[in-house]
């Protein structure tokens, strides 16, 4: 009885191992796509508020996040260009 345990508790890791192996670098790379779309979106949030009274804005959405999230600071230039060549 015991070494079945033992037996299941050593597949048991390796399993764990192999997902962690597999699996890492994908979820990785999306913690990383997360931590960036929230940088992003501060970015819009603290651009807003500088240039709204301008009347240049950026919408704050999932669309928004995730260019910034995607594309760092040239996603960043592009919606507000896009922002001021729309709003003209």
């Amino acid at each position: 009885m015991q070494s079945e345990h033992f037996i299941m508790l050593i597949i048991g890791i390796l399993a764990l191992s192999v997902l962690v192996i597999v699996l890492g670098k994908p979820l990785k790379a999306l913690f990383m796509l997360c931590i960036r779309s929230a940088i992003g979106t501060a970015a819009i949030f603290a651009a807003d508020f500088l240039l709204s009274p301008a009347g240049l804005a950026v919408g704050i959405n999932a669309f928004t996040a995730l260019v910034t999230g995607l594309l760092g600071i040239p996603g960043f230039i592009t919606l507000y260009v896009l922002a001021w060549i729309l709003g003209r």
